[in-house]
């Protein structure tokens, strides 16, 4: 069974992870961003909002959930999504060519 996405919330998550870079290697700047934004539609000013204030928001369901846009961004970087490469950070491509280096080099033990 396929799970619907808000298209709204995929909308913010592409448009952060293509103009800040440092979301596509962390999950919780990408929500930090988002939930500004929201905040910000709402009609809060972050910068004066008190912390219990934020939490009752947060407790009502009224911005959009950490996990929510966590698998947002994971299936926008998933293999099998177009465009996929664009939404992935450099710590990705490190590690697919790390990976590689060692399936080469388990691949060819019997060599050594």
């Amino acid at each position: 069974m396929a799970i619907e996405i808000n298209s709204k919330t995929k909308t913010r998550v592409i448009y952060f992870l293509t103009n800040l870079p440092k979301t596509k290697e962390n999950d919780n700047l990408l929500v930090g961003y988002i939930w500004k934004s929201e905040l910000e539609n709402l009609g809060y000013n972050i910068n004066e909002m008190p912390v219990n204030q934020l939490l009752n928001i947060m407790s009502k369901g009224m911005l959009t959930s950490y996990e929510s846009i966590r698998r947002i961004r994971a299936k926008l970087q998933s293999d099998d999504t177009p465009n996929h490469h664009k939404f992935r950070g450099a710590n990705y491509l490190k590690r697919a060519r790390k990976s590689g280096d060692i399936q080469d080099t388990l691949f060819n033990f019997n060599d050594l």
